[in-house]
């Protein structure tokens, strides 16, 4: 699985959070379709997770690069 860059499911989760949200407080949403958004949303948020982590080692290894070239 290739991962996006993180902004994109920080845009995805705003989206899933801010429909979820805006379909319970008006109940135009059955509690089923409700349950499939907030499994998408925790998908999104595991992907998230995920992309940052690749980030966060990218960057280590990117700095360790610096450090050694000096």
């Amino acid at each position: 699985m290739t991962l996006s860059h993180p902004q994109v499911y920080a845009s995805e989760i705003f989206s899933l959070a801010r429909t979820l949200h805006l379909r319970l407080s008006h109940q135009k949403i059955s509690a089923h379709d409700a349950r499939i958004l907030l499994h998408e949303l925790k998908e999104a948020c595991d992907h998230l997770e995920q992309s940052l982590a690749v980030e966060s080692e990218n960057f280590s290894q990117n700095d360790k690069k610096d450090h050694t070239s000096v």
